[in-house]
């Protein structure tokens, strides 16, 4: 049972911690200001989050019927399951590695095209050497 008295100390505790977390200046730094124990902002701190932890906790559970969980079962779909969406994986390494003799490494994907191959080769050949 919360008592009026325990209500508005409440209250003026989450004003309080409000206060700090908009303010951008650090817990201590904030107590110091406003004369407040910083134990006591701790405290506080701690014991509201178990609050709205348990309000929260104690709505979702009168919103929500329980159910009894029993361990997962393997799910068997089809191709025509809309619960999953199909992706195709990329190559992580290319299809080929070619060094160049000049010391140029040339890593080439799958489906490339020939003829751009052949033409960067030629271009690597004509590169005159400093």
């Amino acid at each position: 049972m919360v008592t009026q008295k325990d209500s508005s100390k409440e209250a003026y505790w989450r004003d309080i911690v409000r206060q700090q977390e908009s303010s951008g200046i650090s817990i201590r730094e904030f107590c110091n200001e406003q004369g407040i124990s910083v134990t006591s902002m701790y405290g506080w701190r701690s014991e509201l989050k178990k609050r709205d932890r348990a309000t929260s906790r104690d709505s979702t559970s009168a919103a929500t019927p329980r159910v009894k969980r029993s361990k997962p079962k393997v799910a068997v779909t089809t191709a025509s399951s809309t619960d999953f969406i199909p992706i195709q994986l990329e190559q992580l390494r290319p299809a080929l590695e070619l060094l160049h003799p000049r010391g140029y490494q040339l890593r080439i994907p799958n489906g490339f095209d020939t003829v751009t191959l052949q033409q960067t080769i030629e271009v690597l050949d004509a590169i005159k050497e400093v």
